[in-house]
């Protein structure tokens, strides 16, 4: 079975570290140094700044914040090309992969992602802003009576669930349930202006709020990437 690869002391960096001392963030401090800082602004050039870019200028930048940063290269089983990310060793909440790579084309969007890896599953990114320990419980709902009130999930502010593989699939979950419901909402319009008294106005009012506010939640609808092979962290020398 592959295994995890963890180097400790593998990459160098080109970032000067005299006077320089580095630590493990937060996640408040990573989240608010993601936010701050550009590199997903970049853009992605296949043969000049690619994925591997991104990974070694976040990792600089972090450096440079004084926080301790990896690079992280990642092998998938179909052997498709690797990819490459970031991961934080952060003090509350343990082991935060990241991923920053952009667009092709100039936008105002944002591009910080935390990355979901697991070996033999897909490889799964969600929009910083989205990572939330606060959620709508869609699970709680049928897709055609999503017009009711909200109920919500919530963890303890300790938890590191919302940063493990396991949230990831919940949100896919819920990312499923968004489609399944919006096709039920677009049918029961159809019907009400058919003269249909299934749904009161008020009733398909509340469903479309709910829907925007699920949309909010899950952030930018990211696809999967490949199955995960092999995970490779290293650790620059300092």
């Amino acid at each position: 079975m592959t295994k995890t690869v963890v180097e400790t002391t593998t990459l160098r960096t080109t970032v000067s570290l005299q006077n320089i001392s580095l630590r493990d963030p937060t996640w408040q401090e990573l989240v608010e140094f993601l936010k701050e800082d550009e590199t997903d602004t970049y853009i992605y050039r296949a043969d000049e700044f690619d994925c591997s870019g991104f990974a070694l200028t976040l990792r600089d930048h972090a450096i440079r914040r004084g926080f301790r940063c990896a690079y992280v290269e990642v092998e998938f089983i179909n052997e498709s090309a690797a990819h490459a990310l970031n991961a934080f060793q952060t003090s509350d909440k343990g082991l935060v992969f990241v991923d920053v790579t952009g667009s092709k084309n100039r936008t105002d969007y944002s591009y910080d992602k935390i990355a979901y890896l697991k070996i033999g599953e897909r490889y799964g990114i969600i929009s910083l802003d989205a990572v939330r320990w606060r959620y709508i419980d869609t699970s709680s709902y049928r897709a055609d009576e999503f017009w009711k009130p909200l109920t919500y999930i919530t963890h303890p502010e300790n938890s590191t669930y919302p940063l493990t593989y396991d949230y990831y699939i919940e949100w896919q979950a819920r990312v499923n349930f968004l489609y399944d419901t919006i096709e039920a909402y677009n049918a029961a319009v159809k019907e009400y202006n058919r003269g249909s008294e299934k749904y009161s106005y008020e009733q398909l009012k509340e469903w479309r709020s709910n829907i925007d506010a699920l949309e909010a939640e899950l952030g930018a609808l990211w696809p999967p990437m490949d199955v995960v092979k092999n995970i490779e962290i290293y650790w620059f020398a300092e």
